[in-house]
């Protein structure tokens, strides 16, 4: 009897081992699986985060294109600032030299009108002479004429 109860309590752990090794197994499958998930899951996060990550390099790269255009426009900006202001300036130095050369031709001009103002009165002076001098010889002319044919 004692062999019989050794021999079913043998059965039973052996059932057990084997129920306990067909749970085991079962549960090594759900785990494999569970990993295999995981697994795929993990892929498809790293092809996600590579994606964000060559996204965000672009961005930067972006970024750094745009920060570099707009050092560029700064810098020609400042290029064309001071370009137009050295135009404003050498344009003010050519109208205040041109506003020079017209002052002194206007200084000539009126030097030669009152030059020539002064000639002109010389010559209204030399003609009225001239012409007194015409009358007076016209006039001793007649009287040399008169006293001639009072002569004759």
């Amino acid at each position: 009897e004692r062999a019989g109860d050794a021999q079913n309590t043998l059965n039973s752990l052996r059932n057990q081992y084997a129920a306990d090794g067909q749970r085991i197994a079962a549960a090594k499958a759900s785990v494999l699986e569970e990993l295999k998930i995981l697994d795929s899951v993990r892929s498809e996060r790293l092809t996600i985060l590579a994606a964000y990550e060559e996204e965000t390099a672009l961005a930067e790269d972006c970024i750094a294109a745009a920060a570099e255009e707009a050092a560029n426009v700064s810098r020609n900006t400042e290029e064309l600032t001071a370009r137009t202001q050295l135009v404003r300036r050498l344009e003010e130095e050519t109208l205040a030299k041109d506003a020079h050369k017209l002052a002194n031709a206007e200084v000539i001009l009126k030097e030669e009108l009152s030059l020539s103002e002064a000639r002109r009165a010389k010559l209204v002076s030399e003609e009225s002479r001239l012409s007194e001098q015409h009358r007076v010889a016209v006039s001793k002319e007649e009287q040399v004429a008169g006293e001639s044919e009072n002569l004759s």
